[in-house]
């Protein structure tokens, strides 16, 4: 099991989605848009899955991200 994670476009930060799956189901996700909340931009991101990459574990020398408003 492990973590999809992102790029922020307007910081280009990895980030973690919060979505845990394993890389069977991940290769098997349809092409189509979600989103995902950044939390170093507050924004809101549109992601397909080839834009995902999936890793079994956060690094744990990743930054903490800030607490954006809502």
């Amino acid at each position: 099991m492990g973590v999809l994670m992102l790029r922020c476009p307007m910081t280009d930060r990895g980030f973690a989605t919060g979505v845990n799956i394993d890389e069977a189901t991940f290769r098997r996700m349809p092409d189509t848009i979600s989103m995902a909340r950044c939390p170093y931009c507050g924004h809101e991101h549109p992601w397909r899955p080839n834009d995902a990459r999936l890793l079994e574990a956060i690094p744990q020398n990743v930054d903490h991200p800030p607490k954006v408003a809502n």
